[in-house]
Formats: structure tokens, C-alpha cells, sequence
């Protein structure tokens, strides 16, 4: 018997169905004296039902600021808007009602509910080859887009998920000519736009990418700087902070109807795994995309994401707070992450495969079913009472996208 969230993914898919005769799957632009302004964006409803936790559920538009693979940047409402003066400046804002990143910091990337704005930054050209820009945005790590219409599946990867930044608020510049491309930040730490009282973190971050040959592109992005450590059950003072490395090298191959690419991770921060001593994360993510038609694609991806050093702790991997755990911690049975009860001084290994056929029926339009299967090294997976009970899981999802 199908359930109410399955129902109610029906409707929001019969309703953006209709909207396709009215919707323009161009962007919409219009010129005010030296300036020229582009709209676009989309509306995401997915449906997910997850095995382990028996749960069904419609994302779109939920306000809810936390971040697990199950409730990530999918489910929301994007509005995309680029304003380009005369001088070659350019003004990019983006607008997501429920994900835009920004929330506390203690659940990292996390979302703020009470901010929609994901992206506010402002480019300013100093040469033909050189701009200075300042403000809001995603990390520039790895191959994977953050927003669904760029997006091969669903879900993100483990990486995106739990090893990279989210997103920077600072000031940079950037230096592009031919093949080469060349950006650097100053930043707040990873993941926040302001410090708490006390707090003097900070980040710098650069990317580099060359394009090897017009399909393939390779690129490196690196950050290093203060971070909160978040506590731990050895004891450490919760929110100080230490010394941040973190570091990707990324590829991708496109041509014709292929899409290839993956990136490798690793990253490390001192006294910030769960037994008080360095954190130390690695992992892999490759992903493959073919079009089959004009009207259907395929994409497979695999990720391993390993935590296990000192208890884990690293990369984006918080543990709740919760009873039942060490000095009030317990293992992120959602994620399948944090330390193994049965030994707090070894963190998950998790991995996963997913694979998920996409449809267009309309230039205006993709519809994606996703299938996706997740292991870990120990019962990391928890039930609906986040007892952990599995040591894998199972995931399928339904998603459509309207585009304007």
C-alpha cells in the first residue's frame, strides 16, 4: 500500500507536470541600463524511503537544519540570480528557502533555516585575466556539484557528504588564462560566515585546475587553518579550536553522451578525533554517467570514506549529543559514522554504491530513481530508536526537477 509521502511526491510530480506548459526552460534575462539580469533555477520534491530506519519521506521545502546523506541539498527550491554590469562585474546570489548552507557550526555543513541565501558574492575584473571577489559561496572542492540540476544522482557521495568543506564566506582573487585557472581565499572557518565570542578561526583556501585536453580536466583544492574541535569523550574542551588541514585532487572526462570523473581525499586536525588526539580522514569517489537516448541516462558511483583513526572525528563527522554515549556522546546511527561501541578507539569505515537511471521527457524537466546500498566496518547503522543494529543500508529515491 503506498504511504502519504509517496501520495503527496505523486501530487508535487502531477503539479510541475502541468507547470511544463507554462515554464520556460530558458533563463529568463532582461537588460536594465549598464546591467544585465539572468534568473533561473529549479524545484527538487524527492522522495526517499530508507530500510534501516523505515522511513518514508517527501523532502520539499521541510525546514529542517540537519544534515545527514538521507537529507542533504535535495528537496528545495533554488532561485539563481546573475547580474552582470557593463564593466564585466558581476553580482551572483542564490536563493534556497530550506538548504542554503549557513547553520551552526556544531552540525557542520548543516543548513540555516532562518537564512535563504546560499550564494552572495560579488566579482570585480582587475585585468583581462584577474578578478578580486569577496562574499558567500560553495567550497571549490572535488567533482561533485552541490545543486540537483548538476548533479548524475540523487545523493551525494560519502566525500561530499562527511570529508569536504561546505561552503567559505571571504575574499580572494582569481587568475584564469587558457588551460589554467588559479583561485585563493581568506576566509572564516569552513562551514560559517561569523565567530562566537572567544573564537578566532580562520581558513585559507585555493584551487587549482588545467584542462588537459578539451574532455579532460584535473584540479587540486586545499584549505588549511583554525577549526573548532568540537569536544570529544577523552575530554576536551567542546567548539576550541586547532589546526585544519584538508586537500583533493579531482578529474573529470566528458564527451559526447560519457561523463567520468573522481576525486581522492585527505585531511587531518589536531586533538579533534573522539579520543582527543588527531584526526586523521581519506577516501575515493569515482562516478560514471552514460546517455543511453536523448530521453534516458544512467549514472553508477562508488565512494569509500575512512574514519577510523583515534575514534573518528574527522572531516564533517559530529557526533550527536545524545544519552547512552561516552561523557554524553553516542554513535551517528542516521550517518552509519562516529566510534565503534564495542571499541571507542576505532572510527567507521563506510562505503557505498549507488546507481540511478535519469529521464528527460521535457527540456525542462529530469526525473532520476535512485537505488543505493551502504556498508560500514561495524553495526554503525541505527533503527528508528538510533539503536545500532546493521552494519549496512539501503536507500531508494525518487526525484523530479523543473527547471525555469
Amino acid at each position: 500500500m503506498l504511504n502519504k509521502p509517496f501520495y503527496r511526491f505523486l501530487m508535487a510530480l502531477c503539479v510541475g507536470t502541468c507547470c511544463l506548459f507554462f515554464g520556460e526552460e530558458k533563463a529568463f534575462s532582461v537588460q536594465f541600463g549598464d546591467q544585465n539580469i539572468t534568473v533561473n533555477g529549479y524545484l527538487d520534491p524527492t522522495f526517499t524511503y530508507n530500510n534501516d530506519l523505515g522511513q518514508a519521506t517527501l523532502d520539499f521545502l521541510n525546514p529542517t537544519p540537519r544534515y545527514t546523506y538521507l537529507n542533504s541539498t535535495f528537496g528545495d527550491a533554488l532561485v539563481h540570480v546573475l547580474d552582470t554590469f557593463k564593466n564585466g562585474s558581476i553580482l551572483e546570489v542564490r536563493l534556497m528557502p530550506t538548504k542554503a548552507y549557513g547553520g551552526p557550526y556544531t552540525s557542520s555543513p548543516n543548513f540555516d533555516v532562518y537564512n535563504i541565501v546560499d550564494t552572495a558574492k560579488f566579482t570585480i575584473p582587475t585585468s583581462s585575466t584577474t578578478s578580486f571577489f569577496v562574499g558567500k559561496q560553495p567550497a571549490w572542492d572535488g567533482f561533485e556539484c552541490k545543486y540537483a540540476d548538476c548533479m548524475y544522482t540523487i545523493t551525494h557521495s560519502l566525500l561530499f557528504n562527511f570529508s569536504e568543506p561546505g561552503y567559505f564566506t571571504g575574499a580572494g582573487v582569481e587568475y584564469t588564462k587558457g588551460m589554467f585557472d588559479l583561485k585563493a581565499q581568506l576566509a572564516d572557518q569552513m562551514n560559517s560566515g561569523n565567530n562566537s565570542p572567544g573564537m578566532n578561526t580562520w581558513a585559507g583556501v585555493y584551487r587549482f585546475s588545467f584542462a588537459l585536453t578539451p574532455e579532460w580536466s584535473v584540479g587540486v583544492f586545499g584549505m588549511v587553518g583554525e577549526n573548532p574541535t568540537y569536544g570529544s569523550y577523552a575530554g576536551t574542551t567542546p567548539y576550541a579550536s586547532s589546526l585544519r588541514t584538508f586537500n583533493d585532487f579531482d578529474w573529470s572526462y566528458k564527451s559526447g553522451k560519457l561523463v567520468f570523473g573522481g576525486q581522492f581525499d585527505y585531511g587531518s586536525q589536531a586533538n579533534a578525533a573522539y579520543n582527543g588526539s588527531t584526526a586523521t580522514w581519506y577516501g575515493a569517489m569515482a562516478l560514471v554517467n552514460y546517455r543511453f537516448t536523448n530521453l534516458v541516462g544512467g549514472t553508477l558511483r562508488a565512494d569509500y570514506f575512512n574514519d577510523s583513526a583515534n575514534g573518528g572525528g574527522g572531516g564533517n563527522v559530529y557526533p550527536p549529543l545524545a544519552a547512552g554515549g561516552v561523557s554524553g556522546y553516542s554513535a551517528n546511527g542516521i550517518n552509519g559514522l562516529g566510534f565503534n561501541p564495542s571499541n571507542p578507539l576505532v572510527g567507521a569505515i563506510r562505503e557505498s554504491v549507488t546507481g540511478d537511471l535519469l529521464f528527460y521527457p521535457y527540456s525542462n524537466s529530469i526525473i532520476k530513481a535512485e537505488y543505493r546500498h551502504d556498508f560500514a566496518n561495524f553495526s554503525a547503522f541505527g533503527n528508528y530508536a538510533n539503536v545500532l543494529e546493521y552494519n549496512n543500508n539501503n536507500t531508494v529515491a525518487i526525484q523530479y526537477i523543473f527547471l525555469f
